[in-house]
């Protein structure tokens, strides 16, 4: 992840949050899984689409697709729910893991 996130950075700044959405190649994941955390003290990633931009991530969705025809779809479906501002309303708002998940689930399914 560390080594294609300094090829591919995916910090992106949506709705006033600012997330990274880091994922390794389909090839070094043996088991599918989405971790999301919402960090206390942002963490600084480098912005999608540049190379020295640097924002400080509340955010973050690591994704380990192991299927590689999944994996566009599943980095649209997150994309599109940050341009929501309901949805970004809601995960700020939402400080308990267990809410989170819950919330996450309602809104991309298991």
């Amino acid at each position: 992840v560390t080594s294609r996130e300094v090829v591919f950075p995916t910090g992106l700044e949506m709705n006033g949050i600012k997330i990274a959405i880091p994922h390794t190649d389909t090839i070094f994941v043996k088991r599918p899984f989405v971790l999301v955390n919402k960090l206390s003290t942002p963490i600084p990633f480098i912005q999608m689409g540049s190379s020295e931009k640097w924002i400080d991530v509340e955010v973050i969705f690591m994704l380990g697709i192991k299927n590689p025809q999944d994996q566009v779809p599943l980095l649209s479906s997150i994309m599109e729910k940050f341009m929501e501002a309901d949805f970004v309303e809601q995960i700020k708002q939402i400080n308990d893991s267990n809410a989170l998940c819950d919330f996450l689930i309602k809104q991309f399914g298991e």
